[in-house]
């Protein structure tokens, strides 16, 4: 049996490498870390010492497996931290990416010139979007996704954070209709799929083969398609002014902007860090 972290790291590193996981000398070491509760720096200060006696052999070498096949390292901690929060993640549901902050950002920037009342986010997945915004503007939200699987997730990070009096959460198919939808809700936020399908299958393998395809195919019109029947649906209900706030994906602006949204009418666009516009700001027009 192995004795010194530099056995286990060695052990780890070689496995992970093999499965051409991306920088397996980084995961071999974060896994580790994690697996002790302890940070990086701990470890490596430590390579060479024996570990503790209630080091667990087989459930470290279970990571390392799942990890081998691809399996999100958020899945295999079921935590994933956005906006500085910390939120439950696994199987059936979307993992949480940096691109999103910038939507949440974009909702605050709109919220400091005129105050939301209610806050109504589509496609929520884990619940991250909703619950951020319900800690920071301390607002009425309704959750709405068609996954079971997610609304799962979504419910235990409600209860984690302690907000289950001011969210709402809704299985719904967006597609078929809104009815659910407070028709006097100021704010509509939406994380849709928007991947074309024909780039379905050039995504990394810890994500076609472990997160959810629903939560990724916008399906036609270059992954487009479910976020242009949303607005549509979205309009027979809510009212004049309603702002709407949508994250999409690498060169859709073009795209976005040559369709005919009305009665939506786009304001501005917000770039992420790699400079591609990421998140839309839109409000609907009078007499739509």
């Amino acid at each position: 049996m192995k004795q010194t972290y530099r056995e286990y790291f060695d052990d780890a590193f070689l496995q992970l490498n093999n499965s051409n996981i991306e920088a397996p000398k980084d995961e071999a070491l974060l896994l580790l870390s994690k697996h002790i509760n302890q940070d990086r720096s701990y470890i490596i200060a430590r390579m060479d010492e024996g570990v503790p006696s209630e080091f667990n052999h087989i459930s470290f070498q279970d990571l390392i497996d799942r990890r081998s096949k691809h399996e999100p390292f958020a899945y295999l901690f079921n935590e994933k931290e956005f906006f500085n929060r910390p939120f439950k993640v696994g199987p059936g549901v979307l993992i949480p990416r940096p691109e999103t902050e910038h939507l949440i950002e974009m909702v605050l920037e709109e919220n400091q010139k005129q105050p939301f009342h209610s806050i109504a986010d589509i496609c929520c997945g884990s619940g991250i979007i909703g619950i951020t915004l319900q800690k920071e503007l301390q607002i009425p939200i309704q959750l709405f996704d068609i996954s079971k699987s997610a609304l799962k997730w979504a419910q235990l990070n409600v209860e984690m954070h302690n907000v289950a009096q001011y969210i709402e959460i809704n299985q719904s198919d967006i597609l078929k209709g809104c009815s659910k939808l407070n028709p006097k809700t100021d704010c509509i936020t939406m994380n849709p799929p928007y991947i074309s399908p024909d780039e379905i299958s050039c995504l990394s393998p810890d994500v076609i083969e472990h997160e959810p395809i629903l939560a990724l195919d916008g399906g036609d019109n270059k992954g487009l398609a479910f976020t242009l029947t949303s607005l549509k649906n979205f309009a027979t209900i809510v009212e004049e002014g309603t702002h709407l706030f949508i994250e999409l994906g690498y060169k859709q602006k073009n795209l976005l902007e040559s369709q005919s949204l009305y009665p939506w009418a786009i304001q501005n666009w917000k770039k992420d860090l790699a400079g591609i516009p990421r998140v839309v700001h839109l409000i609907k027009n009078q007499n739509g």
